[in-house]
């Protein structure tokens, strides 16, 4: 809900500041049982500043202009009133909703930490690790079957397609936003590389594979040069469905699934 209201938020130029409050409180919700949620609001902020984008360049440019320097004296200026407005909102939002499970007392959050870190010494608290990002991805792709693979390695080129292309749409630069959030986040947080924690992260990896069946111009549809789209599609989601249904239930009740493709070829932890 954090996320589609965001998106709300981005591509309509009406009602801002109520689709931004509301995802700022699923925000706060969030972050009331998931600490590391906090990092999502440098998604928002990204947003925000890409949307109003000349706004913040005034911002800097008063700035530039203190500091007495001459970087940005060419670009227009435009009152960034509205760009502090909504950021305003986001936090006031955000901070009011975080605090309401902890009875409106900072105190309570930090003690709740203290108390999680006094149990999980080595992953609760904030480091900087790059090392994580290629433990996160390495768990993740360990736990997806075979068909899950395929598409996830098609994506890769969807992601490099995204990244170098000129005029990103809207919903572009937001899987790429939070494709970046997926970065950070394991780099400051060890808890997260676990993949059931990092899966709101994770939803811009299914956001890519989500493309491949659009169509746009590095769909699997254009590749493959399909016509028939809606038959290819409904073809590929009963194949899959009756493939992971199959590992569902030969993997009950306990759910621990394997990636029967890679570890063909690996003898790894996770296999």
């Amino acid at each position: 809900l954090f996320m589609f209201f965001l998106l709300k938020f981005y591509y309509t130029s009406e009602k801002e500041y109520k689709f931004l409050a509301i995802s700022s409180f699923f925000l706060g919700l969030s972050f009331a049982t998931k600490f590391t949620s906090i990092i999502l609001i440098l998604l928002v902020i990204l947003i925000i500043i890409d949307k109003y984008k000349q706004e913040f360049l005034s911002i800097l440019k008063i700035a530039n202009k203190k500091l007495n320097l001459t970087i940005l004296e060419k670009i227009e200026y435009k009152n960034p009133k509205k760009l502090i407005y909504l950021v305003s909102t986001l936090l006031a939002v955000f901070t009011f909703t975080a605090l309401i499970p902890y009875k409106f007392n900072p105190n309570n959050i930090i003690k709740t930490q203290q108390i999680y870190k006094r149990f999980n010494p080595d992953i609760g608290g904030i480091d900087f690790d790059l090392i994580n990002i290629f433990a996160t991805f390495k768990e993740f792709i360990f736990s997806l079957n075979a068909l899950d693979t395929v598409l996830f390695m098609i994506s890769i080129y969807v992601f490099i397609f995204m990244l170098i292309k000129k005029n990103k749409t809207k919903l572009e630069k937001f899987i790429l936003f939070l494709f970046l959030i997926l970065l950070i986040a394991p780099t400051l947080f060890s808890v997260v590389t676990a993949t059931y924690r990092a899966f709101p992260f994770l939803l811009s990896v299914i956001f890519l594979v989500s493309l491949l069946f659009s169509n746009k111009e590095y769909s699997i549809f254009k590749i493959l040069k399909i016509k028939n789209k809606k038959l290819f599609f409904l073809i590929f989601i009963i194949i899959y469905i009756i493939f992971s249904s199959t590992i569902a239930i030969s993997s009950s009740p306990y759910f621990q699934t394997k990636n029967h493709a890679l570890c063909f070829f690996s003898d790894a932890y996770n296999c």
